[in-house]
């Protein structure tokens, strides 16, 4: 004969055991998914390096503007993009730029003709001063190429050297000339404006500049790291070949 006590005993240790086992599994499922989490978080990268050293040289007088660089269709968002095979290139979803490869380009190459103290000035693309040349970028490669056996860095980037048309008064830092004038004129004189940048400004220089680095690992990180020695050795040869053409 079953003992009456001892029945619901069992059922309540079986419900103990289902209880703990549920509570085993959620904890489980959640622990994965926080370390899930923590494996798909985005990741952000930028250029890190030291201004070049330029070997001393004779200041020259002369402002700089560089233009907002430009880039081709495949580096206009901040994902860091990859090619494993040739004719295919894919990109990462979790591991990106701090911000779009034309603009990481064009600060970097800012600062490090402002620290070479070689020019009078050199000036954002956003900036209303005064300036004697314009310099205008363009981002054709920046990529992680995944060779069978180590990753490599992959930067080319075309430049252009403009001489500014000084007698325009936007260049010279007249704006307020054109502010003063009837609606009808001030149109007039941004149509005139345009077209003497196209007909007056002088082309000094446009070069291609391309630098292959080896990846320390194949991790995003060191991609990082092998590409910020690529950005410091072409912004060197670029500050130079500028300053050697303005100085003639």
């Amino acid at each position: 004969m079953i003992n009456p006590i001892i029945v619901p005993m069992r059922c309540n240790i079986r419900k103990t055991i289902l209880l703990l086992t549920l509570l085993i599994i959620i904890f489980s499922a959640f622990g994965c998914a926080s370390r899930r989490a923590d494996e798909i978080q985005t990741r952000f990268y930028t250029f890190e390096y030291d201004p070049p050293t330029v070997s001393q040289k004779p200041f020259v007088d002369a402002s700089v503007k560089i233009e907002r660089f430009r880039s081709s269709s495949f580096y206009e968002s901040n994902r860091i993009v990859f090619k494993k095979y040739p004719g295919k290139i894919d990109s990462y979803f979790y591991h990106r730029w701090w911000s779009r490869p034309s603009e990481l380009v064009t600060y970097f190459l800012l600062r490090d003709m402002r620290s070479a103290g070689l020019f009078r000035a050199v000036l954002p693309f956003d900036t209303d001063m005064p300036h004697t040349h314009i310099i205008e970028g363009y981002i054709e490669e920046m990529y992680e190429k995944d060779d069978p056996d180590a990753w490599y860095a992959v930067l080319s980037i075309n430049i252009t050297l403009i001489e500014a048309d000084t007698t325009d008064p936007v260049i010279r830092g007249q704006r307020s000339e054109v502010r003063g004038q009837r609606a009808l004129d001030h149109q007039s004189s941004i149509i005139n404006h345009r077209s003497s940048i196209i007909n007056h400004h002088r082309l000094l220089f446009q070069k291609h500049y391309h630098q292959t680095e080896p990846c320390v690992s194949k991790t995003p990180l060191a991609l990082a790291g092998a590409m910020s020695k690529a950005m410091a050795k072409l912004s060197e040869l670029i500050i130079i070949d500028v300053y050697n053409r303005i100085s003639r």
